[in-house]
Order: structure tokens, then sequence, then C-alpha cells
């Protein structure tokens, strides 16, 4: 009963669905040089003259980025990388605008230019890591979380993002273990504990799983999709009635949630109460005519009623 959607919220921290404000404030450490200033190697003057020039046009698309810009972004880059096209920070800087404009294919080769000159450059094999898995290659953008975290093993968003790969790729075991190694790095975070517990559930450890969520939730007792996994544990141990009040649970904290209505739903009918299934299943297709489990299980007993 936890749905791909109810994985895909654990994932809102991430830069893969990073908000505006988000983006605003990675666009200066995404589009930054190889290194501070001072750390430049000295060039002959015309070298230097195209460098400070390229520098000029990187911050300028700096801001273009941090506004949403990002196809005037590219656009700058693009004159910079004329002036220093061996720049593996600057391909890392195109490939992410290419990413946020959602142009996956083209930001791909942007991220592999980038490599080809800095086979180290973590934030260019971040970039990659995200873009093979937007593309839905899940497999590969574990094995790159892989190659990552030769280069920086301490980086606790890499072996996340592995487990979400892994996880996705339907390689349970394996994201389990990246999520813990995670959690060794920080275990205060709330989304952690939340991804080790839908990678138990889908393993089929469900009591496991419910512990898991409970630490989620010991961190941030208002995680409505945390209360709703919870329920779905107690479901799959047969303590419906536990269920349901945690399913209430989650609804006092978004009323007007589609997979938490649909489960409460799907609950209700499997304890036999099944009009009060059909209102809820109703209730969800008037709020969320998209969501299409509840007009699939709607469908479903009124042609059982026939």
């Amino acid at each position: 009963m936890l749905t791909p959607k109810a994985f895909s919220s654990c994932l809102a921290g991430l830069l893969l669905l990073a908000p505006a404000g988000a983006v605003c404030a990675q666009a200066e450490a995404l589009l930054k040089p190889d290194a501070p200033a001072a750390e430049l190697p000295k060039l002959d003057p015309e070298a230097e003259s195209r460098r400070t020039r390229a520098q000029l046009i990187v911050d300028e698309a700096a801001k273009l980025f941090a506004q949403g810009r990002y196809g005037q972004a590219i656009s700058a880059l693009e004159s910079a990388l004329e002036l220093t096209p061996k720049s593996a920070a600057l391909w890392t800087a195109r490939g992410w605008s290419l990413f946020y404009a959602g142009k996956m294919e083209l930001a791909l080769e942007s991220f592999d230019q980038a490599i080809g000159y800095n086979p180290t450059l973590v934030r260019a094999l971040n970039g990659k890591g995200m873009t093979l898995f937007s593309l839905g290659r899940y497999p590969e953008s574990a094995k790159l979380y892989d190659r990552a975290l030769r280069i920086s093993p301490e980086r606790e968003l890499f072996w996340r993002l592995k487990g979400i790969s892994l996880q996705h790729a339907g390689r349970g075991a394996r994201a389990l273990e990246a999520f813990e190694q995670a959690l060794t790095i920080d275990a205060e975070s709330k989304e952690l504990w939340k991804l080790k517990g839908i990678s138990l559930f889908s393993l089929g450890h469900y009591g496991k799983a419910l512990k898991a969520f409970d630490q989620a939730l010991e961190l941030d007792p208002t995680l409505e999709d945390a209360w709703m996994s919870k329920a779905s544990c107690l479901v799959k141990l047969g303590r419906e009635e536990e269920a349901l009040l945690l399913y209430d649970t989650a609804l006092r904290l978004n009323p007007l949630s589609a997979p938490t209505l649909h489960n409460k739903g799907v609950t209700l009918e499997q304890m036999g109460k099944t009009a009060e299934a059909q209102r809820l299943y109703r209730k969800v297709v008037a709020l969320h005519p998209e969501y299409v489990p509840a007009q699939q299980a709607l469908d479903r007993l009124q042609m059982g009623s026939e």
C-alpha cells in the first residue's frame, strides 16, 4: 500500500525536486570555478584575459541560473566555453543549467565533457547521476554514486541518492545498505529514516519498517506521509483498527491527501466496510480526478455491485 507517490515524497529535499528557493541558494555553488582565484595557475596575458572575461560571463550566468532563466544561463555559459573550452567547471555548470531546463540528454553530454576533463569533479558526477536517474536509468545512476563515493565517502547525500537509485532499480536490499550507511553520517535526518522505512517495507520487513517510521516521527511528528506509511505497516501486520487511527492522524495534518484517503479506503474495504470505502474513493476522485488508483477502486466496487 506504499505507492511510488509515497516513495517520491521522500525526495523532496534533493536536487532533483529542489524548489526555486533551493535553486537560488545552490546557483553559486553549482557555477563556481574549478578553484579559488589564488589557486589558479598563472597564464600568459592573452590566456589570463580570456579567463577573466569567462569568469565575468560565469558571474552573470550564476545570476540568471538563480532567477530560473536557464536558457539565458546556458547561452552565457556557452559563450564562456568559447573562451575556456577545457574548463570542467563550465561544462558542469552548463550541465546543471540544461538539467533544470529539462534538457536531460544534452545535460548528460555536458556532464560527460566535464568528467572527461576532470574525472574526480564530484559536482559533475553528481549531476550525471541525477540526470541518469531522471531518465529512468537507475542502475547507471547508482554506479555513478559509487564512483562519487570513492572520492567523497563522507557525503551523506551521495549515499542517499545511491540508495534511491537502487530502490527504483528494484534492488531493495542494497538500497537499505546505502540508507543505513547514510544514517551513520546523519542519524538525525527524518528523510533518511523515512527512506529506510520504505526500503524495509518493500522487502516485507513490516515490523522493522514500523520502527524506522517511528524514528522519523520522533524527529518530526508533523510528517503526514510517515503517519500514512506507519499505518500501511500496521495493515500488513493485521492491525487494521490501529491503522485507521493513524490514517486519521495523517489526515488531520493534510485533510486533502489523496494517497492517505485512498489507503484508508483500501483498509476499510479489506475490513468489509465497503460503503465507507466507496465514500472515501468518491472524495478522492472529486478532489483529485488525476489520482487514478481511487477511480480504479471505485470502478471495481461499482462493477461488483451490478
